[in-house]
């Protein structure tokens, strides 16, 4: 496979945030060049994979670090609420994944903090 040349914009300081659109916004700092090896389809569908099981994981813990993660009406609605954004996940569907995650309402265990970090990571895991 030939290898691609891009500019790849650099946010070496300043912390995203959501604008007014609901869009990610970052301090860009520096643009450099770099010269990358397209993946195959496996293995971006294995890297999506592993991502998706990733956040997946990341989300359940933090589930239990939450103050009330043991009352078992609000987990349990939670994780009934996040079953499609979970299986999705576990295939590697990570753009819809994202949609999904940016129109799910928040609540007292899933906060907006949380919504914008899973947001983040998977702009972050796409490369947008």
């Amino acid at each position: 496979m030939k290898n691609i040349t891009y500019k790849r914009k650099l946010n070496t300081g300043g912390t995203p945030f959501l604008d007014e659109n609901g869009d990610f916004v970052n301090e860009i700092v520096s643009e450099e060049e770099v010269e990358v090896t397209p993946l195959t389809h496996a293995e971006k569908y294995a890297s999506d994979k592993d991502f998706g099981i990733k956040l997946m994981d990341l989300f359940l813990i933090d589930n239990r670090e939450s103050p009330i993660a043991f009352n078992h009406a609000i987990s349990g609605a939670l994780l009934q609420k996040m079953q499609a954004i979970k299986a999705l996940a576990e295939v590697g569907d990570i753009k819809t994944v994202k949609y999904l995650l940016s129109i799910t309402e928040t609540d007292v265990i899933f906060t907006q903090e949380r919504k914008d970090k899973y947001i983040l990571m998977c702009a972050n895991h796409l490369g947008l």
